[in-house]
């Protein structure tokens, strides 16, 4: 039996650390497995890497420990693997957009009139007949379709929705492929959501939210925290002489501890949002 893939041979791979020695590759996975819990909420296992959905898993290897792992990587190697990296999300970016259009597509069909016209030839009318028995196919196979006389009697405008409201069929336990393709997904839908709340914050409340500023801020408190160990119970906040450490690097440490809590701060109290007219 095929030994299962884990999420340490996903991230060896993408960051071409299959190499190095045991003792480094501990180190990875002990970075990895923190990540994973501090991200999903649950404890790594193999069993639950290999369960979780597709766009989960790029999330996690090419975006949430991406920062974390360009550090452990030799430099000669990170700008070359960032560049892979980028082209990979391009190229998979592409292809939701692809899925995306052809969704829409399919879609809009759903609200194009197919009515019956008494002034077109027999030919036209038998085409418009053809198309409504196509898309309703394509949105459920086993929904029982309208014959043609009924079409005929049916008023204007009529719809290819129209048929599927009214349709006896219970479509919320068909598993069919084209049922899943037309449900848009919860990211797709969460993310014209956002859009919505940012429009509205703008329009309504002449405010706006400073995204860059969030992506700052979440990148110095994952950097920072990256840099802690297991054991670190309190930050350097002030100069302590009996440490043995320099005074100046005391003095930056604290900045930078300084800086992590200002974030950390700004993401509890989500001081993000900013007057349009000021």
């Amino acid at each position: 039996m095929p030994k299962k893939r884990t999420i340490y041979d996903d991230v060896f791979e993408i960051y071409e650390l299959q190499k190095k020695d045991i003792k480094f590759k501990k180190r990875i996975r002990s970075a990895v497995t923190r990540k994973y819990h501090k991200e999903f909420k649950v404890r790594y296992t193999p069993e639950d890497w290999e369960s979780r959905k597709e766009s989960d898993k790029e999330v996690f290897l090419y975006s949430t420990i991406r920062d974390c792992m360009m550090k452990k990587i030799d430099k000669s190697k990170r700008e070359r693997i960032s560049k892979k990296i980028d082209e990979y999300l391009k190229a998979t970016f592409a292809e939701y957009d692809k899925a995306l259009e052809k969704h829409n597509t399919k879609r809009e069909k759903l609200y194009d009139d197919i009515s019956f016209n008494p002034n077109a030839t027999e030919e036209e009318n038998q085409q418009k007949y053809n198309n409504l028995i196509s898309i309703l196919n394509q949105y459920n196979p086993k929904m029982t379709a309208p014959k043609f006389e009924d079409w005929k009697r049916q008023p204007s405008p009529i719809r290819p929705i129209d048929y599927i409201k009214s349709s006896q069929f219970d479509y919320e336990y068909r598993d069919d492929e084209e049922h899943i393709d037309i449900i848009p997904t919860d990211n797709e839908v969460n993310n014209i959501a956002i859009q919505c709340i940012l429009k509205i914050i703008e329009e309504d409340f002449r405010k706006k939210v400073n995204i860059q500023s969030i992506r700052e801020t979440l990148k110095v408190t994952k950097q920072f925290e990256m840099t802690l160990d297991d054991d670190t119970e309190m930050l350097l906040k002030e100069y302590n002489p009996v440490l043995g450490i320099d005074k100046q690097e005391q003095e930056n440490i604290i900045h930078a501890n300084r800086e992590y809590i200002k974030c950390k701060e700004m993401l509890s109290n989500l001081d993000f949002i900013e007057d349009l007219d000021g």
